[in-house]
């Protein structure tokens, strides 16, 4: 009976493919073969519970607030709770720049105030939240666009809990303010002061439960024009021309342990670079002399950044034209692929090349270097030795 049954039905599971968690089955039935495909579902989440920061306003708002978030991990009430801020773009980089380190996730908002952007719903689904804390102080009629938006984003986040930040400022509120107040399940009431750094310690003191101290406007800069800095561009869009985080990670210390102590490592590159530009960072020896501007700043400040650097390391990417432009000096990890197309002419770039490609050059063969001028020829960067790195970063160091 097996043996008839293999005869007229077989599964060939030799064949089954695995991809985005869908299978795909080849079944033979009397020798006619058919191809079954099934989707599973992506098993759910656990949903971490969650505090959302809606934003104070406009940046000069946000900088009364800012300085009383890292007291939220020290507080009895929050301090297991991860941190979601919702942020306009217009200074969303200010804050992942100078307060991301007290904050788990930064969700951008700017759609209409009734109709929010399908990224916006799918983000907040991401988490659950057990409560809301609305920054921006209501204290007048809050009918303009900025008001609204934000409150129509508070009524939008599902939670337990929603607390708004109330100023006592005359006896009787406005009807808009009494209708506004409907959808917070607590009021922090707060009495205008002399100054409004004070007001909102005395709000962040009854939020968080304990005595805070008085905090200052002070902002530290990343850093400043005059200081020395080393640029380091990691990541490129093609993985070929990608050097490993691991590799980097050796480069980086490298450059830490042998340069002195005043020179900082400025990571450039876009919003995609951001996350494994700051997994290299984290796992240096001195991650404070490491500042991560991948994705913060235009590309209208590269020539003016690179111009000021002691050197650029990089592979083949843009940011290698623009260094040549501005007479950076310029270490360029390079595959081969376009030889001597597209790659820069000038005595300050140094090219680090793979040591096939080096062999290639070396032998001085026209017809097998054309082939390198098609970019599917290109070789990986990741396999440039480390110490070929090192050798030319030690030349360019015996120069100061």
């Amino acid at each position: 009976m097996r043996k008839f049954l293999k005869k007229i039905f077989s599964v060939d599971l030799e064949s089954a493919i695995y991809r985005n968690r869908g299978v795909h089955l080849v079944i033979t039935i009397l020798g006619i073969k058919f191809k079954l495909r099934f989707q599973l579902n992506e098993p759910k989440k656990r949903k971490l519970h969650c505090i959302a920061l809606v934003d104070a306003g406009g940046i000069g708002d946000y900088v009364f607030v800012r300085q009383y978030f890292k007291y939220f991990k020290q507080s009895p009430l929050y301090k297991d709770k991860p941190i979601i801020f919702f942020a306009p773009s217009r200074y969303s980089n200010f804050i992942k720049c100078y307060d991301g380190q007290y904050l788990d996730d930064i969700i951008i908002y700017d759609k209409n105030a009734f109709e929010f952007a399908d990224d916006l719903i799918t983000k907040l689904k991401q988490y659950q939240f057990d409560t809301v804390i609305y920054l921006s102080g209501l204290h007048r009629a809050n009918n303009y666009f900025g008001i609204k938006l934000r409150y129509n984003l508070v009524k939008k986040i599902k939670a337990k809990e929603k607390i708004a930040d109330v100023i006592l400022e005359t006896k009787q509120a406005t009807k808009v303010q009494h209708q506004n107040l409907k959808i917070f399940t607590k009021i922090i009431y707060t009495k205008p002061v002399s100054f409004e750094m004070e007001r909102r310690r005395q709000f962040f003191e009854q939020l968080l439960d304990f005595s805070l101290p008085q905090e200052d406007l002070s902002i530290n800069p990343l850093f400043y024009m005059k200081d020395k800095y080393i640029a380091i561009s990691a990541m490129a869009m093609s993985k070929k021309r990608n050097y490993s985080v691991d590799k980097w990670i050796q480069i980086v210390n490298y450059l830490l342990e042998k340069c002195k102590t005043e020179i900082k490592i400025l990571f450039l590159g876009s919003n995609l670079d951001y996350k494994e530009t700051q997994e290299i960072i984290e796992q240096t020896i001195d991650k404070t002399r490491c500042i991560n501007l991948c994705g913060l700043t235009d590309a209208t400040f590269l020539p003016i950044l690179l111009q000021n650097a002691e050197f650029l390391i990089s592979p083949e990417t843009g940011t290698v034209h623009i260094a040549e432009a501005v007479g950076c000096k310029t270490i360029c990890l390079c595959g081969g692929a376009h030889y001597n197309r597209f790659l820069p002419h000038k005595k300050h770039i140094t090219y680090i090349y793979p040591k096939d490609f080096l062999n290639v050059i070396n032998n001085n063969d026209e017809t097998v270097i054309q082939e390198y001028y098609c970019p599917m020829s290109i070789n990986s960067v990741d396999s440039i030795e480390v110490s070929a790195v090192k050798k030319v970063i030690n030349s360019y160091l015996n120069n100061y």
